[in-house]
Parts: structure tokens; sequence; C-alpha cells
């Protein structure tokens, strides 16, 4: 029934400028996001602040970026995903604009951590989620597609603001990035709301209560797709942040540290469309290829910890990371439709983003917590690791406990409504009702 209230133009025609601006979204919002490491050097010279309190500034934003999906998911339900988008992308310019002025480390956190970490959370969520609406036979591989475009913009848009400070110093740069964020707009554009078959729109009211219902809370597979997005997310924080440290910290120089780092993003991008197609093609479902991946990235994870290796050691063990890791990325959507429905997509895909958002926000402390306590990088990877695998573990018991029990508190949208509807007034035959919101 899901696929059958889209209208005619889903995998076709419009539906490829869709992907090609939620590619780009993706591009800019974390090729721009993940490129705080360059703008923390400069801050420690020319603000003379504390590393721990500097470090705060990128962990706010990515924090906010993920916390803020349910917020962008129920602002893209009411508004629409085109509306949403363009408000993220002036929200997210105004805060690096603000963020040129900053004086203080503090004003950093509220402008360049807070404002446009929200500007960048309300366009990422529904520019990602929107492909649901418009792919249905090439659904997996477009979500592949758009989540190459972090990658690609995770690879491509450091050394461009590199470029950028050595030019016109961080002030300058923070103010481009505002005018280049301003695309997000552009992007949004694009993202025109899908034509639903429908009787009367819904009102305001309501799409608040079908899309703001907690009671997923009640239900375990939920439970453990959440906490496996925390402890995935958690591990994942620790291996980003403290990784380029500790390579240099075992004897390595930043140049050989910075050709490790590129090789991992190199094989993140291979991972993403690599595991789209393995879906794509039927060899695997989304969960079970997520699953694997996430075990395996565990590993290597843990695997980094291990003393006195190599270089050539380093290079392998993040090229297997990198492509494990971008198989994750690429299936979370499409493991989300397998788990609990096309419809109930955006409003997961919100939750998801919170979860993990909580992850990334403490797993580096905690990991530059246990090397203060311990005075070793090695413990810290294998916690890392280790929670990486156990959230694998919990998240591979979900088949079994969905056919152990059935929650009704996870139904479509499509279902919520009707059953609304039928209490207040209808009375029909609900199964012709269709009353869907435009993504």
């Amino acid at each position: 029934m899901a696929t059958d209230m889209y209208d005619d133009g889903m995998d076709r025609g419009w539906a490829w400028l869709v992907l090609m601006a939620s590619f780009f979204t993706q591009f800019l919002v974390w090729g721009i996001s993940l490129s705080y490491g360059i703008f923390y050097v400069v801050l420690l010279e020319n603000l003379h602040t504390y590393k721990s309190t500097t470090a705060w500034v990128g962990s706010i934003s990515v924090g906010i970026l993920l916390g803020i999906g349910p917020v962008a998911s129920v602002a893209a339900t009411v508004l629409s995903t085109r509306k949403t988008v363009i408000i993220g992308g002036v929200i997210s310019a105004l805060g690096l604009v603000a963020s040129s002025f900053a004086t203080n480390i503090y004003h950093l956190m509220l402008t360049y951590g807070i404002i446009t970490g929200t500007g960048y959370g309300l366009a990422i969520t529904p520019g990602y989620a929107i492909l649901a609406a418009y792919f249905n036979k090439w659904r997996p591989l477009a979500f592949s597609v758009s989540t190459l475009g972090a990658g690609i913009g995770s690879l491509t848009i450091p050394p461009l603001i590199q470029h950028l400070v050595d030019a016109y110093s961080w002030r300058g740069t923070m103010l481009i990035l505002g005018g280049i964020s301003l695309n997000l707009c552009a992007f949004g554009a694009l993202m025109k709301p899908v034509r639903w078959i429908t009787r009367k729109p819904p009102s305001t009211w309501y799409l608040l209560k079908a899309n703001c219902d907690l009671n997923m809370f009640r239900n375990w597979v939920f439970i453990l797709f959440g906490v496996n997005q925390l402890l995935w997310n958690f591990g994942v924080s620790i291996v980003l942040v403290l990784l380029p440290e500790y390579i240099v910290s075992e004897g390595m120089s930043r140049a050989q540290a910075a050709n490790i780092l590129s090789v991992w993003g190199i094989s993140n991008c291979l991972g993403r469309p690599l595991a789209g197609l393995l879906v794509q093609t039927g060899l695997l479902r989304a969960l079970g290829v997520f699953n694997l991946a996430t075990l395996a990235s565990g590993v290597f994870a843990a695997v980094i910890g291990i003393y006195n290796l190599q270089h050539i050691h380093y290079v392998i063990i993040l090229c297997g990371h990198g492509v494990f890791f971008g198989a994750q990325l690429s299936n979370i959507a499409t493991m989300s439709v397998e788990l609990f429905g096309v419809d109930n997509l955006l409003h997961m895909m919100g939750w998801c983003m919170l979860f993990q958002g909580a992850g990334f926000l403490i797993g580096a402390p905690v990991g530059g917590l246990l090397v203060d306590c311990l005075g070793t990088f090695s413990w810290t990877f294998y916690t890392g690791g280790f929670t990486v695998i156990v959230s694998s573990l919990l998240l591979m018991a979900t088949p079994g406990l969905r056919k152990m029990m059935y929650s009704p508190d996870l139904k479509t949208p499509a279902e919520k409504r009707v059953a609304l509807a039928s209490e207040v007034e209808l009375q029909q035959d609900v199964e012709k009702e269709i009353m869907c919101v435009g993504l």
C-alpha cells in the first residue's frame, strides 16, 4: 500500500534532480562540519584558549546537527522538506557569518556550534529522507549515492578550507563558507513535495499528533535500534577524533597521519556504493549488510589499539574500517525502511540522528578521559571497538524479536491518520482513504 500512494514520477524524471540535490546537501553539510579540525589549530593560535575548550566548538556543532533530527522531522512534516532545507540553509549561513566576527571561543560555541549546527541539522535529515518518496525500485542505490556526497565532501572540502584560511584568514573563510552554505537553499528548492492522493489535507495539529508520538519507546525493536545507534557513534567518535593524535604519538609525522586518514576517506567513499549495490541486487538485505559492517568496523577499531604497529599496518586497518564504515552509513535509511516501514522513515531518521548525536558527543570526551587516566591510547580504542561490536550484536536480535512480538505503536503515518480520522468523523471505507503527508 505504501508504494501505491506515491505519484507516477518515482524512479525517473524529477527524482534524479532530487537525488542530485540530496547528494550536494550531504556534500556541503558534512564536508564543512568535518573540517573543523583545520579551524581548531588556527583558533588555538589566535584566541589563546585551552585545547579542550576549543574542541567543544566542533563537538557541539556535530552533536546538534545530529541531535536536532526529531525537530527537523517534525518541521519537514509540517512545513515540507523544501521549506525546512531552505530555512536550514539560511540559519547555517547566518551562523557562519556571525562566527567571522567572533572575539572569543564562547562566541563561537554559540554561532558556529549551536546556530550553524542547527541550520545544518534542519537540512540534512529531511534532505536525505525525501529520497524514500521519490525512489522505490532504486531506493537502496539512491540512498547510497546520497551518502557518497558526505564522503566526497569530507575529502575535497578540507583542502579548500585550508587554502581559504591561508589566503583570507579564518574570519574571511567563515564569511565565505556562509555564502557557500546558501547553496542549500537552491538544493532545497529542488525538493518539491510529492503529489499524494488525498481527499482533504490534514491539519497542522493532526500532523504534530501523528509525528510526535512517543509510543515507539514501548517497542523493543525501536529501543534496540536506538541503543545500537548510540553505541555505534560512541565508538566512531573515539576513532575519528583521537586517531590523528594517536598516530603522531606513535612516532609518525603529521604528513603520514594525513595520508593514512586520506586512505580512510577514499575507502569510506568506496564502501558506500558497494554496499548499496549488494542490497540493490538482492544479494543481502540492508539489515544484514549493516550488522556485518558494524561488526567488522568494531573489530578494525579495536585492532587500532595494538602496540608497535607500522605505517603499512595502519593503512590496511584504516582501509578496512573505512570500507565497512561507509557500508554502514549507506544502509541506515534502507535498514530503517525494512524495520519500520517507508512511511515511518522521516520520523525514524529524526530519532536515529538524535541517538547518533548523543553517542558522538560523549564518545571522544570519554575516550580522552581514558587516555588521561591510563596514560595510553590502546585501551581507549579497545573500548571504542568493543562498544561498536556490542551495538551490532544488539541489532542482530531484531529479526527474532519482530517475530515474537508485534507493536501497534509503530503503525505507519497513513494508518495513524486513518485511525484518527475514523474516530472523529469519517467512519468510511478506510482502505480507500489515503491521507498522506508530502515530504
